[in-house]
């Protein structure tokens, strides 16, 4: 299970990419024409993608949960919106990267692009336990320990 907080006021932008450790499977969160989509990439080639009929630049906190069921059922659920799909195989995550794509994904996949996160990103957790710690962010003076909303000018 992964889940994440988020908020944006941008249209189109990376959330992040969740990989296997052989990158034969992935799946990157993206937001697109305002819209959030999931889209899972199984050994380069697009199997699934999954969206939300509702707009997420709306500058509301939003939660994503992302969970296989059953083995081969995966569930993409945003603020209690659940929908779900059939797996043609079951995967692992070993690799996050939050705000932008993995480098390989990037290399790899040039078909998949958009522009680094701009927002708020909280609460990363991977089997309920959190993986992001306050020690592993840069601390600059733009950055805080909280997300906070406002306007853009």
């Amino acid at each position: 299970m992964f889940s994440l907080l988020f908020y944006t006021q941008e249209a189109n932008s990376i959330i992040g990419s969740l990989a296997d450790e052989t990158y034969e499977n992935f799946m990157i969160l993206t937001v697109q024409n305002e819209y959030l989509y999931l889209t899972y990439y199984n050994k380069g080639e697009k199997i699934i993608e999954m969206t939300t009929n509702r707009s997420v630049n709306d500058k509301n906190e939003h939660k994503i949960v992302i969970k296989l069921i059953h083995q081969n059922d995966l569930l993409f659920e945003l603020d209690g919106n659940i929908i779900m799909e059939n797996m043609t195989e079951m995967f692992y995550i070993s690799t996050v990267y939050i705000g932008k794509l993995d480098s390989y994904i990037k290399e790899q996949f040039s078909n998949v692009d958009g522009a680094h996160f701009i927002g708020c990103i909280e609460n990363v957790m991977l089997n309920k336990q959190s993986i992001v710690k306050l020690e592993h962010v840069n601390q600059l003076d733009r950055l805080i320990n909280t997300c906070q909303i406002t306007e853009r000018k």
